[in-house]
C-alpha cells in the first residue's frame, strides 16, 4: 500500500532601518520554527559599534556597504520570519535619505578579526587562518566558488557508503518526512485555496530563491537559511518569493505607466525550510505555508491599505469558516497613529460577522520593525484548542525592490501543517499528532 507523505523542498522580511548608525544595533530573534507560535530560541547578530554618525543614501534601492564589528543581540520577533526590530529613528518614507538596512551587512573577516564563535575559530585555525575565508567570500567570483564547491562535495559524496546515507537519513532533521499525513495537509490546504478570491493568481513557486533573497530586502541572518553551492538559497518563506514576483510585475506596470496603480494579487502554498535548531519533539525544519501578497501603489488617503487589508482578512474568515472553525480571533496592532483609519475601516467591514472577534493588540511585541503601519495575528479555536494560524501586515519590500517610495505591499502567511493538525480531532485509539511548526 502506497503512503503519501509531505517531503521537504528544503524568508524574506522587512529590515530594521537605522537613520544614523550609532552604538546600538537592532536585536534579532529566531521565531518558533514553522511559524505560528511564540518565538523560540534566540540568537545574536552583529552589533554596530564605533562607526560614528554616518547617513546612507539609496539610489533605486542600491545601498552602500559597511563592514562592522560583531556583538550579541537578542529579541522576540514575528512567528514566521527571522527579522530585526526597528529602532525608532527614521521613517524612510518621510525623507529622500534612505537609512542603511543594518541587518544586510555582516562582520568584516580580516586576518586579525573574525566572529568569536568557537566552531569557526577551530575551522579557520585548522585551515591556516582567516585568509582562506577572505578568499572564499571575496577573492573568488561566484562562478569560481561554485566550481570549487561542486568538486568538494563531489569528493565528499564519493566517500559515502549506502549505510552512511541511511544513518544520515535517520538523524538529519532536514530530510525527515512531516508527521502530518499528506491527506491532512491537503485537506487544510484545500480549505484555504477554496476561500481565495478569483482575482488572486495562484503561483507554483520554485524551491530556490536567489542568494541573499532573505537578507538583501529582509534582515535575516544568512546562517538561518539553507544556502546551496550554486549561489542560491532554499525557500524559507513564500511571501518573499511572491514579493520578488510582485515587484517584477509592478516594475513592468510602472515602465508602461509611471503612475500605474494596478494591484498585483498573488498566492502560493510552499514547503519551506529554516535552519535554526529546536530540540522540542515534533518541531521540524520544514513545513508548509500558504501565503498571500497584494502589491500596488499609494493613491492617497490610505486607500490601498484599507481596501486590501479587509480583503486579506475576509479571505481568512472564509477559510476558517470552511474549515469548521467556530471561533476566530483577529488581533490587530497599529504600529503608527496614522494607521488608525485602516483599523477603523477594518472593524466596520468585519462587524457582525458570526464567530469573529476583532481585538486591538497594542502590547504586541513581535513584528515591530518587520511590519509597517499595521500588523495582525489570527487565532482559531477548534476542539477546545486555540492556536495561532496566521500572521500578516504591511511591509516595505516592494518599495526597496522597485526603488519607488509610492509602492505598497501587504503580506499574509498561514501555517498549513498547524491547521491540518488542529482540524484532526484526537482519538483514544490514536494519539494526537505532535505540535507542528507551522
Amino acid at each position: 500500500m502506497l503512503r503519501q507523505i509531505a517531503l521537504p523542498s528544503v524568508l524574506i522580511c522587512r529590515p530594521a532601518l537605522l537613520g544614523t548608525i550609532r552604538a546600538g544595533f537592532s536585536p534579532v530573534g529566531i521565531p518558533d520554527e514553522g511559524g505560528c507560535g511564540p518565538p523560540g530560541q534566540r540568537s545574536g547578530l552583529p552589533r554596530v559599534r564605533d562607526v560614528g554618525p554616518v547617513r546612507w543614501r539609496a539610489a533605486n534601492g542600491a545601498h552602500l556597504v559597511m563592514l562592522v564589528r560583531a556583538g550579541p543581540a537578542s529579541s522576540a520577533e514575528p512567528w514566521w520570519s527571522l527579522t530585526e526590530r526597528r529602532n525608532n529613528c527614521h521613517d524612510a518614507r518621510k525623507s529622500m535619505v534612505s537609512p542603511m538596512p543594518a541587518g544586510r551587512y555582516w562582520p568584516a573577516m580580516t586576518s586579525d578579526e573574525y566572529p568569536a564563535g568557537p566552531a569557526l575559530r577551530r575551522v579557520l585555525a585548522k585551515a591556516g587562518g582567516p585568509e582562506l575565508l577572505d578568499l572564499l567570500a571575496e577573492g573568488l567570483t561566484g562562478t569560481d566558488l561554485t566550481t570549487l564547491l561542486l568538486e568538494v562535495f563531489r569528493r565528499r559524496a564519493d566517500r559515502l557508503t549506502p549505510a552512511e546515507v541511511m544513518r544520515r537519513y535517520r538523524t538529519d532533521r532536514f530530510v525527515t518526512p512531516a508527521p502530518a499525513g499528506f491527506a491532512q495537509i491537503r485537506r487544510a490546504e484545500d480549505f484555504l485555496l477554496s476561500a481565495l478570491p478569483d482575482d488572486f493568481q495562484m503561483l507554483t513557486l520554485a524551491p530556490l530563491v536567489p542568494l541573499a533573497a532573505h537578507t538583501a530586502v529582509a534582515t535575516v541572518d544568512p546562517r538561518k537559511v539553507v544556502a546551496t553551492i550554486r549561489g542560491s538559497e532554499v525557500a524559507a518563506d513564500p511571501t518573499n518569493a511572491l514579493a520578488l514576483e510582485a515587484a517584477q510585475q509592478r516594475s513592468q506596470a510602472l515602465a508602461a505607466d509611471p503612475r500605474s496603480a494596478l494591484p498585483v494579487r498573488m498566492a502560493a502554498s510552499q514547503r519551506v525550510v529554516r535552519a535554526q535548531h529546536f530540540d522540542a519533539p515534533g518541531m521540524l525544519a520544514h513545513f508548509q505555508l500558504f501565503a498571500l501578497v497584494t502589491a500596488g501603489r499609494d493613491t492617497g488617503s490610505r486607500t490601498f491599505e484599507q481596501q486590501h487589508l479587509v480583503e486579506h482578512l475576509h479571505f481568512a474568515v472564509r477559510a476558517m469558516a470552511r474549515a469548521g472553525v467556530r471561533h476566530t480571533e483577529i488581533r490587530i496592532t497599529c504600529l503608527d497613529e496614522s494607521a488608525a483609519p485602516i483599523l477603523a475601516r477594518t472593524r466596520t467591514e468585519l462587524a457582525g460577522t458570526p464567530g469573529i472577534d476583532v481585538i486591538d493588540d497594542p502590547d504586541r511585541v513581535t513584528g515591530r520593525g518587520y511590519y509597517t503601519d499595521l500588523c495582525y495575528k489570527i487565532y482559531a479555536t477548534i476542539h477546545g484548542q486555540q492556536l495561532e494560524i496566521a500572521d500578516g501586515g504591511f511591509v516595505d519590500w516592494t518599495q526597496r525592490l522597485t526603488g519607488s517610495r509610492k509602492e505598497r505591499l501587504l503580506i499574509s502567511g498561514f501555517g498549513v501543517d498547524r491547521l491540518a493538525t488542529m482540524l484532526t480531532p484526537p482519538t483514544d485509539a490514536e494519539p494526537s499528532p505532535p505540535r507542528q511548526t507551522s
